[in-house]
């Protein structure tokens, strides 16, 4: 997920399923748990923060290493 400087890596954990280009709002930059907004389909979802404020590489990365 981009955000407006950085990148963060999110794993979706239920509620609402986001769709690619969906604006997503909330605290989800810090490890954890986070209950969020889909500001596009007006819906709620649960997601939990694996990292955050990555560089595009380096998001890139970690995300082909949770994939293996």
């Amino acid at each position: 997920m981009a955000t407006k400087s950085d990148y963060d890596l999110l794993e979706w954990y239920g509620g609402h399923d986001p769709d690619k280009g969906n604006v997503l709002i909330g605290n989800y930059e810090s490890y954890g748990f986070h209950d969020i907004y889909d500001d596009t389909a007006d819906r709620t979802l649960r997601v939990w923060t694996e990292d955050y404020s990555l560089s595009k590489e380096d998001a890139l990365v970690k995300l082909m290493d949770h994939c293996e």
